[in-house]
């Protein structure tokens, strides 16, 4: 099952407060969505699209399971800190000294003595995928408490938490029983230029290339942000002298670059001194003085 990102407009932590009976909540971590498929006691990793990953993830730890099951589960690779990383999941590749991946389960579709379990509320499936944690599957936590896990999310530094109806059945699409809360992060990054635009872009640009500032007053490349524009946005950003500063929403720091970057505004309060790794981006700072 997919989910469906919380409605625009709406805060995730105002949501909390919303979905409350009849609702539990997750942690999201920022892996690599997989399906594990367990038949005598032979287990296939396999992609949201079916293709078959196993290779590329042979160094993961598996459990001791005979089977049959299906289980949904997310690849994760963590940090030095313990945060779950799509930037190192990524890397792993099974080669000697890529990271290695961990699969966390959060929902078992097909069960060794029920079979087909997808149409049974989650109330039915968890505990079924809590009585595998004995034979080495590690299982997602979970709360009815959404605050509960928001502390844990701020906490641990995550991407944000996953809402679930806790009668919902499974479903493979996009539902409006599985909620994305994402916490946002943002920065005021500086606008070194703009890249060359295709399409029905051709005639203002496609992307603004950003930067920071590291310790020796040095602009550091940080990527470049192509999407949040408007036509209002895209006429306007043309006229302004570089540099300038934008506040940009973004997913992750990959160590090179921001990861899924969005334009949300230009910042004509934030003088371009104050766009510093030191300020903006302090977890990158090592690797950028």
């Amino acid at each position: 099952m997919l989910a469906s990102t919380a409605p625009p407009g709406k805060k995730s932590e105002d949501l909390l407060d919303q979905l409350t009976n009849g609702w539990i909540f997750e942690p999201k971590l920022d892996g690599f969505r997989c399906l594990m498929h367990i038949s005598d006691g032979t287990i296939v990793l396999r992609s949201r699209t079916g293709r078959d990953i196993g290779q590329r993830f042979s160094a993961t730890p598996l459990p001791e399971l005979e089977g049959p099951l299906v289980i949904d589960g997310e690849l994760i690779a963590t940090d030095e800190r313990g945060r779950p990383s799509f930037n190192l999941v990524q890397k792993a590749n099974g080669r000697p000294g890529d990271p290695i991946a961990t699969y966390v389960a959060f929902d078992l579709l097909y069960d060794a003595d029920e079979g087909d379990i997808r149409e049974q509320p989650w109330t039915a499936r968890r505990p079924r995928l809590e009585a595998l944690q004995a034979s080495g599957l590690t299982v997602i936590p979970y709360s009815p408490s959404g605050r509960a896990i928001w502390d844990v999310v701020l906490s641990q530094d995550l991407e944000g938490a996953i809402a679930k109806r806790a009668q919902a059945k499974y479903r493979s699409g996009r539902s409006s029983d599985w909620l994305k809360l994402k916490r946002v992060r943002e920065l005021s990054a500086i606008v070194t230029g703009f890249k060359e635009g295709s399409g029905a872009r051709a005639d203002s640009f496609g992307s603004l290339a950003v930067a920071l500032m590291d310790d020796e007053s040095q602009l550091v490349p940080i990527g470049s942000v192509g999407s949040g524009f408007n036509e209002g946005d895209l006429r306007y950003l043309r006229t302004l002298p570089l540099p300038f500063v934008i506040e940009v929403r973004y997913q992750e720091w990959t160590g090179t670059a921001l990861r899924m970057p969005i334009f949300k505004g230009v910042r004509e309060d934030v003088p371009i001194t104050d766009c510093t790794f030191r300020l903006q981006l302090p977890e990158a700072r090592q690797g950028a003085s």
